[in-house]
């Protein structure tokens, strides 16, 4: 009777010990959320990008081929960690213009909330457009599920947009002409 409640035990212990690790490196979804809203004031589009903070990292060693800890939020934090994540953000997010001439975008900052990390971006002075084209395919070098939303705000339309690994731009369109 001993033998089968040790072997339950060991193995309760196994998977207790491998899920616990495990769930450091991966999670089950695989998703960012891209707020872009139209300041008429500064003529500028103004962003929020939420990311996992574990996905923005191994994306950063992955990229840089840096295997050091980044440890984004920490006081250890890697001191070039923000010139890569704006490197990292321009390379895989992008606003274009209707005939495809990408905007400039400028890394504000970011703010680390645990396992969620907020990046600030704007855009160089700019005139709103009838549409834009939203692009990223942030992250689906890691995962090939990878889901981009980016919502767009203006003072004639909001909305949401879905961009995937598969399908990584979305025309949108402001004007109610169309």
């Amino acid at each position: 009777m001993r033998f089968p409640v040790l072997i339950a035990s060991m193995l309760f212990t196994m998977l207790t010990h491998t899920a616990m690790h495990s769930s450091n490196l991966i999670h089950d979804f695989h998703y960012s959320r891209m707020s872009w809203e139209w300041n008429a004031q500064s003529n500028t589009w103004q962003g929020i990008l939420r990311v996992f903070t574990d996905d923005l990292e191994l994306a950063l060693s992955k990229t840089s081929n840096e295997s050091f800890k980044w440890r984004l939020g920490d006081e250890l934090e890697h001191p070039d960690s923000d010139s890569h994540i704006a490197r990292y953000f321009m390379s895989h997010w992008k606003i274009m213009d209707a005939e495809l001439v990408p905007l400039t975008l400028h890394y504000v900052g970011k703010e680390v909330d645990y396992d969620i990390t907020y990046l600030y971006i704007e855009s160089d002075p700019t005139s709103i457009e009838n549409e834009i084209i939203l692009w990223s395919d942030g992250f689906c070098e890691l995962f090939e599920d990878q889901v981009n939303e980016a919502a767009t705000e203006t003072p004639e339309a909001s909305g949401r947009h879905w961009l995937t690994c598969e399908d990584p731009s979305q025309r949108v369109k402001f004007s109610q002409d169309d």
